[in-house]
Order: structure tokens, then C-alpha cells, then sequence
């Protein structure tokens, strides 16, 4: 068990662990990525990845948009995600299919989302987005900290 007890699983492009690189508190998460998830699903293998989706309560996204991640998030993933699972999009807006989205939450298909991101951005008003209880919509700020904001 993983934080909080918590089983952390995770989906990369080709299945494998990858290394962190980059920024790194001292003493916290898993910079060689030998820890932590204990089971990593690929995103280029659909079978692989509607195994991955439905044993997500919490679904991140925070991968870039390339070509073969845009609208990863789509009708099709959706339905593989538990009723009660959330949504957290702090990556690029392009991942998910926001259309799709909404018709999940309209549908009580997924409990709610959390984004930093949208497409479009920023979602107009009076986007069916806006307004519901179950969904926090942020300013785009999910990496604004004192560190990554000195010049």
C-alpha cells in the first residue's frame, strides 16, 4: 500500500517506470521510479489501458499533448471508469474530449472532475461546465509556486 493506504497504479506511453527528473523536493516521492506505483499499465496498448481505467478512483492526467495523447480521454475511456471515480486534468486541456465530459457527468457516469486545464480555455461562459457541484474548475495555476515563479 502506497500513501494513505492507498494502491497507486499508473499508466505511461509504453508501460515501463520512468525516472523523474527535474525538480525534486529531497526526501519526497520517487525519484528513481522504483517505488511507487506498484503496477504500470501502458496508453499506446487500449487493452491495457481499459484495464488501468476502472481501478481508478482518482484519475490524473498530467501528461503533454502530442498527437498520441490528444482526446485520450474520450467516450471510450470514460466508460471504463468507475461511477465513482474522479477527474483531476492538470495537464493540457487537449487530453480529454470535454464534450464527452460533460455527457459523463450528465450521465452519472463518472462522479466529478477537477481541472486546472480545459479546451477550450478558458471554458466560456455559460459552458456546461460551469456552475455544478461536482466539478472545481481552477485558473490554470496547478504549478504556480514561490520557487517556479522566480525570475
Amino acid at each position: 500500500m502506497g500513501t494513505f493506504g492507498a494502491r497507486i497504479i499508473a499508466a505511461t506511453s509504453d508501460g515501463l517506470p520512468k525516472k523523474q527528473e527535474g525538480f525534486i523536493v529531497p526526501g519526497m516521492g520517487d525519484p528513481e521510479g522504483s517505488a511507487l506505483p506498484d503496477t504500470y499499465y501502458s496508453t499506446s496498448s487500449p487493452t491495457s489501458l481499459h484495464c488501468f481505467l476502472p481501478q481508478s478512483d482518482v484519475l490524473l492526467l498530467a501528461a503533454p499533448l502530442t498527437p498520441s495523447t490528444r482526446n485520450i480521454i474520450s467516450r471510450s475511456t470514460l466508460s471504463h471508469l468507475k461511477p465513482s471515480s474522479i477527474l483531476i486534468n492538470i495537464g493540457c486541456g487537449g487530453l480529454m474530449d470535454t464534450d464527452a465530459l460533460v455527457e459523463a457527468l450528465d450521465e452519472g457516469r463518472i462522479a466529478g472532475a477537477a481541472l486546472d486545464v480545459s479546451e477550450p480555455e478558458p471554458l466560456p461562459q455559460g459552458h456546461p461546465l460551469w456552475g455544478r457541484r461536482n466539478v472545481v474548475v481552477t485558473p490554470h495555476l496547478s504549478v504556480v509556486t514561490e520557487r517556479y515563479c522566480v525570475s
